[in-house]
């Protein structure tokens, strides 16, 4: 008797060992799927209105569009875009999604609803008359029928698109915001606000949906209805409820925007450079100036104490190699001086005639600044960082090669890009002018190898 039980747990055992090792295959192979899908996006930002500009929607699409190629979208971009381009790179959208696993539109700008029905306005939009909305706009059942032929096993709709109305007054109804459509089979459909609700355009970089959007799409291992619901909690508090982000999904799988594995998309192999975190003064740094300054090494920092005004630059040369995709980071901390001076990261400085700069200044500004032959070009104007929260005393510049790009952050936070142009020099370093007095810290140079 003894003997049978024996047996029959044994059995038990195997059964359901077998069980978990067919559940966790089955598990991991449907993560593998999901994880490999071909993701497509259209991303578009209307905001040279003639009636009605706004100030984010170009900022979102670019921040939006920059986001998801990070998380492995091939991605359309359009900005300012009339009515045949729109409608033009929607099909090509369409054409796009063809065999795809995700397929996400993006949009902001104005948009309206009549009669129940939701139209994108595009730029360039005469409307003086409620019934010329559907002949001077894109009908949001149009990008629905790209996907509807997409064969996608995820659609994505995102409409950042619920200002007020510029055209109101031009209308016989009163209805304000978009109306609640029902999310096809198989597609989620997103709303900055609740529908027949109004949502402010902001008044920083982004707009407040799309910024807690961007936050959110980052985060590992969170399902994407998950990302949705945290973006609505955030908005929600940080309006006091008067802005309440809204959804219709038929979703019948799951999605990850980042998924949980960190094998997902090839992530390249990061080899470090050059590290500096002045615990001695025996680095070799070349240190200059067009005027007096001191320049001083104490535990953990190199102090630039500029006492008049002029430039000066503590640098050394790192064998940086630009065919490959590298990162430049630091830590700055201000301890004094006016705010209106900038101080930050050089980089490919040959001489005091050709240099590239990326500076932050006390009042929460920063710029990309090339120097050529004294010739001095603003490659990003003094610009206001996404959220002025970002700046501090102190702060983490980073500058990052990817492709054909090099992209700028504050505090981990992206700011902005521009063409990736070959340095003149071999330097790295720091910079200061004006009345300042500086501490720079932790210089870190790393090299991403991407495998084959």
């Amino acid at each position: 008797m003894k003997s049978a039980k024996s047996l029959i747990s044994f059995l038990f055992t195997v059964v359901l060992l077998s069980l978990s090792s067919t559940y966790s295959q089955q598990s991991k192979s449907t993560t593998d799927v999901a994880n490999s899908e071909r993701r497509v996006a259209l991303v578009i930002g209307n905001s040279a209105y003639e009636a009605g500009p706004l100030k984010n929607p170009v900022n979102d699409a670019s921040d939006m569009a920059h986001a998801l190629r990070e998380l492995g979208f091939d991605v359309i971009e359009k900005e300012n875009v009339r009515q045949n381009d729109m409608k033009r790179a929607i099909r090509e959208f369409g054409d796009n999604t063809k065999n795809s696993g995700v397929a996400l539109f993006y949009y902001a700008g104005h948009a309206v609803q009549v009669n129940g029905e939701n139209y994108l306005i595009p730029v360039g939009a005469t409307i003086e008359k409620e019934e010329e909305v559907e002949y001077e706009s894109v009908d949001v059942g149009f990008v629905l029928a790209q996907l509807a032929n997409s064969g996608s096993r995820i659609n994505i709709v995102i409409l950042d698109a619920c200002r007020n109305n510029p055209f109101a007054r031009s209308f016989r109804s009163e209805t304000r915001g978009l109306a609640l459509i029902n999310a096809p089979s198989g597609t989620l459909m997103a709303y900055a606000t609740a529908p027949g609700s109004v949502a402010s355009d902001g008044s920083e970089r982004n707009g407040l949906y799309t910024q807690e959007l961007l936050k959110n799409l980052r985060t590992p291992a969170i399902d994407v209805e998950e990302v949705f619901k945290r973006v609505r909690v955030s908005v929600r508090e940080r309006t006091q409820g008067k802005q309440t982000p809204w959804e219709s999904s038929s979703l019948v799988g799951s999605f990850y925007f980042k998924p949980p594995s960190e094998h997902v998309f090839s992530q390249p192999a990061s080899q470090v450079l050059f590290e500096e975190h002045f615990n001695n003064n025996n680095r070799g740094w070349l240190e200059f100036s067009n005027d007096n300054a001191q320049f001083a090494v104490t535990d953990g920092g190199l102090i630039i104490d500029s006492k008049l005004g002029g430039w000066w630059v503590a640098s050394k040369p790192i064998a940086i190699n630009q065919q490959e995709d590298f990162k430049v980071e630091c830590k700055v901390t201000k301890v004094s001086g006016v705010n209106n001076f900038g101080y930050g990261l050089i980089w490919g400085l040959r001489d005091n005639k050709n240099y590239f700069y990326y500076a932050i200044s006390a009042d929460g500004k920063f710029t990309v600044t090339r120097v050529q032959e004294g010739i001095v070009t603003r490659v990003i104007p003094w610009a206001i960082p996404n959220s002025i929260n970002r700046f501090t005393a102190s702060n983490k510049l980073t500058l990052e090669k990817k492709g054909t790009d090099i992209q700028f952050f504050l505090n981990d936070s992206f700011v902005g890009r521009i063409p990736f142009e070959q340095f003149f020099g071999g330097n790295v370093g720091f910079t200061v002018w004006g009345t300042q007095k500086i501490i720079f810290d932790d210089l870190v140079v790393t090299t991403q190898k991407h495998s084959q």
